[in-house]
């Protein structure tokens, strides 16, 4: 069984007049009785959303826990980790009235993250991933778990940002706490909307994103928060230029453009949900006078010109076979 189980019978436990629970050990451990805690702060991953399971308990003689194949299966298994993933959004979003566009998470694909690891240690020679090892990446790697919270208007991070903290910091538990201050991620001349709010760093790359890093469990978990015009600077950036091109002339110019682009969708959108109803409608007084191509009825036409135009070169080709023959039947007359 599991916790969830439990949480299911309460009321029949209830209706019995059960008024104490005594568990077996809860907490992180490699073997069924849990009696060989290896972390008292975080309740096992298995009792709550074991999707995949395998491996075996430690071998004889063996005493460090985290050796044992099954707990390696159980907290690093990516289906596991992705079940871990939608229990996070539950939380998170559970009382939530602020509006958001939508939430998308992902577990850290295992290539990727020994990707980043080789990177982290060779190329960026970080100070952070010097001592990474099996028995501590846990720790070090803060995005196994990855949220990107998705808004509309770039004013609504604010929004975000005080149900963040409420959720991780006001409210925070042994097991879900903020675990490194916010920042705000943006571009040199950028409008300012985050005032004092939130630490800044301004960058030339083009991003822009709140980050929070959160512990959910046993897992750190990295919050991103943009908007959907910067999504799709984003992915294209990651998927043409991070991280192994940012030296590449021809990609900085045009991720530079997409970046620019889109922080003027923001910009316009910002402006119309800043207007409001009232705004919109007393503007729409100086656009009266626009008109609009119908383009269906534009491309039927184009095609009977073009019908038009093939018959018109047809009749032409044939009349000027009639031509050239009635010159000949003339020129046969006159010689007789």
């Amino acid at each position: 069984g599991d916790l969830q189980g439990v949480i299911d019978k309460l009321d029949y436990l209830q209706e019995l007049g059960v008024e104490v629970l005594y568990f077996n050990p809860l907490f992180v451990s490699p073997s069924n009785h849990k009696y060989d805690t290896q972390d008292y702060d975080y309740i096992d991953p298995h009792l709550g959303n074991i999707v995949e399971d395998g491996g075996a308990v430690l071998k004889e003689g063996v005493t460090e826990n985290r050796q044992a194949t099954k707990y390696q299966k159980r907290v690093t298994d990516k289906k596991n980790l992705e079940a871990r993933c939608n229990e996070f959004v539950d939380y998170y979003t559970d009382g939530m009235q602020i509006e958001i566009h939508s939430i998308r998470t992902r577990a850290k694909d295992p290539k990727h993250l020994i990707e980043k690891i080789i990177r982290k240690r060779g190329r960026d020679q970080s100070r952070k991933y010097e001592n990474i090892s099996v028995d501590n990446y846990m720790n070090v790697i803060h995005d196994l778990m990855g949220a990107r919270i998705l808004i509309l208007a770039k004013e609504q991070w604010e929004g975000v940002f005080d149900w963040t903290m409420d959720k991780f910091m006001t409210n925070a538990t042994e097991e879900c706490y903020l675990a490194e201050p916010p920042v705000a991620y943006t571009r040199y001349g950028d409008r300012d909307i985050f005032g004092n709010k939130i630490y800044r760093e301004h960058t030339e790359r083009g991003y822009r994103s709140q980050h929070y890093v959160v512990r959910f469990k046993e897992y750190f978990c990295e919050i991103q928060v943009r908007t959907l015009a910067e999504e799709v600077y984003g992915e294209f950036d990651h998927k043409v230029k991070y991280p192994y091109r940012n030296d590449n002339h021809f990609l900085k110019r045009y991720t530079n453009t997409v970046s620019q682009l889109t922080d003027s969708i923001d910009e316009i959108i910002s402006t119309c949900f800043g207007m409001g109803e009232k705004g919109w409608e007393s503007c729409d007084q100086y656009y009266e006078k626009d008109t609009y191509v119908d383009w269906r009825n534009i491309a039927q036409n184009d095609m009977k010109d073009l019908l038009m135009q093939e018959q018109n070169q047809r009749d032409e080709e044939v009349d000027a076979v009639s031509y050239v023959n009635s010159l000949i039947l003339r020129k046969g007359r006159n010689r007789a």
